[in-house]
């Protein structure tokens, strides 16, 4: 790739293809070797220097379609772009420093920059067309004045910083989903507090999670969907050694509506029996790994 540009500035190179960004390069040479996919790849130079900067030069864009095993060739233009400049005022026309002015660009793009000390502002390297400049500060704010910008030329936008209109917040109204409350106990009817809850939807995706408390009761949800696929899997909580689940199918909810569940009864799994060993059978002794100092 060849890139043509009046005198030496150091440019950035952004390729992409399929709308993914594939490379970012910053570079001063006239030409570079770029590798790239098969296929058509969007290619974007830009200037480096600063958007305040009057000798910026205008982004370039170009495309190339690349076959496996060729060498393709792309010549890109940089040219003088067009430059917008004016000065930041208050309500009281005083100069209002360091404002952010931000530009809205033809292809959608968006450069900001800062007043001076005098209220005043420069953005160069600005593609032809119409745009669209704003500014802010401290809360007050200008209505976004419509710019005709010419490459290579120059033009001036006074912008004036006043209270925004803002609209009174329109409030929607709260809509409650549904819940999941119950009792957790074991076989034994002995309650299991702290035991885990959660409520999954026909796919295991959890909705919610929460714990029972010292009696063993939840209630969990307040935003569960509508329908009648949930499960409730119940976790026992931290007094038992070995955990023991309990999942409950085919759970309703309606919205504002509680679902009672009553008791949900947490069998306790087979626990392994220990194996047996002789009384004459010797234990074998146990042997610390050795550091050596």
């Amino acid at each position: 790739m060849v890139v043509l540009r009046p005198g030496t500035c150091g440019i950035r190179i952004r390729w992409w293809s399929g709308g993914r960004i594939l490379g970012d390069r910053r570079s001063f040479d006239v030409a570079t070797d770029l590798r790239v996919p098969v296929g058509p790849v969007a290619i974007e130079i830009s200037d480096l220097r600063r958007d305040d900067d009057p000798d910026r030069l205008a982004t370039a864009r170009g495309s190339v379609t690349t076959r496996a095993g060729w060498r393709s060739e792309l010549t890109v233009h940089l040219q003088p772009g067009a430059i917008v400049s004016g000065r930041v005022r208050r309500g009281d026309l005083a100069p209002a420093r360091f404002a952010e002015v931000a530009a809205l660009l033809p292809d959608g793009r968006t450069v900001t920059t800062r007043t001076d000390g005098r209220g005043e502002y420069l953005l160069s390297g600005l593609p032809g067309g119409l745009v669209r400049v704003g500014a802010q500060r401290r809360g007050l704010t200008s209505i976004q004045q419509p710019v005709h910008a010419v490459a290579g030329r120059a033009c001036w936008a006074e912008l004036d910083l006043v209270l925004p209109v803002v609209p009174a917040p329109v409030l929607a109204p709260a809509t409650l989903g549904g819940a999941v409350r119950g009792r957790v106990v074991d076989q034994d009817g002995e309650v299991l507090p702290l035991a885990v809850v959660e409520v999954r939807d026909a796919r295991g995706t959890v909705l919610t999670r929460g714990r029972a408390d010292r009696r063993g009761e939840f209630l969990v949800g307040g935003h569960l969907p509508a329908g009648s696929g949930l499960t409730v899997a119940v976790h026992s909580g931290p007094d038992r050694i070995v955990v023991d689940r309990r999942e409950v199918r085919g759970v309703g909810a309606r919205p504002g509506h509680v679902t009672d569940l009553g008791q949900v009864v947490v069998t306790r799994s087979p626990r392994p029996a220990a194996p047996h060993r002789h009384p004459r059978t010797p234990a074998r002794g146990m042997r610390l790994p050795s550091i050596r100092v």
